[in-house]
């Protein structure tokens, strides 16, 4: 399910000060961009991690001309070896649209990426992705954590707190409002912080405007008016139906067993 938080929790771990002085390195690739049409998707997986730790394009480009993707995947293990590291592969669902054809994740690649990742030291994978075949081709079954969404006190709570961020009030009447905004987020807090932040936005806009009421122009009669507004207004329409839209989303977790 999009926007139940799988990004936003893995940004936690990566972030988090003592998962820092832990690790080292750590890196960060997102794979929600697609990978070129005629690209070896083996190599552009490895391709990305060796950039993310530093290491040049032009070296990427000539190992991979000179040895391919085993040159690739040595290198990556060189990169590692003897180090506690943590690599966090972000929205791997959207890195291949071919999954089905069976092309994608086998468990031929899964060794091979596999043999660059080197075990002994602690070093920790973590994928998200909304395809829970991906995960499990990619980490296997019991390494799978499956997100649920929030309860209706937490969704409250980052509604609030976004329409608050920058120090804005509360509107008063905004409690009899809240079943109605709960229900909207679906328990997705993605779409509560959204929410909140529109909300925010128009109120804003109207706290700011001085000559509103100097050019007789109405308020809202009422808060409901505003949020009903908010919620139907074409440019944020699509937004709504992107972050609230029925597909299935995992957080996916793999560390390699520490033994060679």
């Amino acid at each position: 399910m999009a926007g139940i938080g799988k990004t936003a929790l893995s940004q936690m771990i990566f972030c988090n000060s003592k998962v820092r002085e832990s690790f080292l390195p750590r890196i960060w690739v997102c794979m929600s961009k697609q990978p070129n049409e005629d690209s070896d998707q083996k190599k552009e997986l490895v391709k990305r991690m060796l950039m993310c730790l530093g290491v040049e394009d032009e070296i990427i480009a000539s190992v991979d001309g000179k040895h391919g993707l085993k040159g690739l995947i040595f290198a990556l293990r060189m990169q590692l070896v003897g180090k506690k590291y943590l690599i966090i592969l972000d929205d791997v669902s959207n890195f291949d649209e071919t999954l089905e054809s069976g092309s994608s994740y086998d468990e031929e690649m899964g060794e091979q990426i596999g043999s660059g990742l080197p075990k002994g030291c602690g070093g920790t994978v973590i994928v998200t992705s909304r395809d829970e075949k991906v995960g499990k081709q990619m980490v296997g079954e019991d390494n799978l954590h499956k997100l649920v969404p929030l309860s209706d006190k937490v969704i409250w709570l980052i509604f609030k707190d976004s329409v608050q961020e920058d120090g804005t009030e509360l509107p008063a009447g905004l409690e009899t409002l809240k079943d109605d905004i709960v229900n909207k987020c679906g328990g997705l807090p993605l779409a509560a912080k959204m929410l909140g932040e529109i909300m925010n936005k128009n109120l804003r806009a109207i706290a700011n405007s001085s000559v509103n009421t100097q050019q007789g122009i109405q308020q809202p009669k009422s808060l409901k008016g505003l949020i009903v507004f908010l919620v139907d207004k074409k440019e944020y329409s699509s937004q709504l139906r992107t972050v609230l839209r029925d597909d299935t989303e995992k957080l996916l977790v793999s560390k390699p067993q520490d033994k060679e």
